[in-house]
């Protein structure tokens, strides 16, 4: 509860308690903490992969190149070149394809300048071919 004192400011007093350890066990004070947002969300994957039998070993490393990879899965997936991995069924979806396209040609843009040799030839091939599929697969529809 606040106090007042007699000129009527009223004063706060934080009786809040903090522990003395942070997420390693070594000793901290209350101002110092090694506590991070980052480490909160490498801790939440951690736990969501062992909940799902999976230990976070056995996960692929997530680079660039698996990323873009991934991007062009989903377009091509979506314009009906792989079937869904949950229903088995190939269906389109030419607007999600075009944001997956549309997302890879961003990315592109956003990176020129950074990349490895290797990294700007995969993105730069597999943006043309997956722009090609998607023009011949809205001229077949």
């Amino acid at each position: 509860m606040p106090d007042s004192d007699d000129s009527g400011s009223i004063k706060f007093e934080d009786r809040r308690t903090f522990g003395t350890q942070g997420d390693d066990g070594q000793d901290v004070g209350p101002e110092t903490s090694s506590h991070s947002p980052a480490s909160d969300q490498q801790s939440a994957s951690k736990d969501a992969a062992d909940e799902c039998g999976e230990s976070p070993r056995s996960m692929p490393k997530i680079d660039f190149t698996t990323f873009v990879l991934s991007l062009a899965s989903s377009a091509s997936m979506h314009m009906g070149d792989m079937s869904h991995p949950e229903t088995g069924e190939a269906a389109k979806n030419l607007p999600m394809a075009k944001e997956s396209i549309d997302i890879l040609g961003v990315l592109q843009e956003k990176t020129r300048g950074n990349l490895t040799k290797e990294e700007d030839h995969l993105l730069t091939e597999l943006l043309y071919d997956l722009r090609l599929r998607y023009v011949s697969v809205c001229k077949g529809s």
